[in-house]
């Protein structure tokens, strides 16, 4: 069971505490991944690099670094940004106007050629550049950059990402 409504998740954590000691709910941890270069990659593939091969990592790195570097960049060439008619959600000045141009600015372009944009086609059948970007929440991992280097440096699995990366489900029914 996973929902993004809290009334919701707090009347299954009820039901939980009141039903678990006679094993009505099972935990599970989310085991996703997603098949590309002949391996099986974690979910969110985003957080974990270290699957790919090296050649794919460094332009996924690169393109990482190179978006975060432009973000810097306009942030601080906006003289005044609390006061920007283009500041959105506190992290840049660019007026960001579909998902495309998001999982871009986001992600960089490694990580878009080599995954975003065909995965994103293929999940909503219609282009990115024709949908916005308000609806994302939780639902696309954002990057952290500094767990992304860990994760590929100690080339570590990061599956716990997600407010569904454990959830329960009635034992029977």
């Amino acid at each position: 069971i996973f929902s993004h409504y809290q009334f919701f998740d707090d009347l299954v954590q009820f039901c939980r505490g009141k039903f678990d000691d006679v094993g009505c709910f099972q935990c599970h941890q989310r085991a996703s991944y997603v098949y590309m270069r002949e391996t099986y990659v974690p979910y969110p593939m985003q957080l974990n690099l270290c699957k790919l091969p090296v050649e794919d990592q460094i332009v996924c790195l690169n393109g990482l670094i190179d978006a975060k570097c432009e973000n810097i960049s306009r942030k601080r060439s906006c003289q005044n940004a609390a006061n920007c008619k283009h500041f959105e959600n506190q992290k840049s000045c660019l007026k960001i106007r579909n998902f495309d141009e998001w999982i871009c600015d986001t992600m960089g372009k490694g990580i878009y050629d080599i995954f975003m944009k065909p995965y994103n086609f293929k999940v909503w059948a219609y282009p990115a550049t024709e949908m916005s970007c308000g609806w994302l929440g939780e639902r696309v991992a954002t990057m952290d950059i500094e767990r992304v280097v860990q994760n590929l440096l100690r080339k570590k699995e990061d599956k716990g990402w997600g407010p569904n990366a454990v959830f329960y489900f009635p034992q029977s029914g």
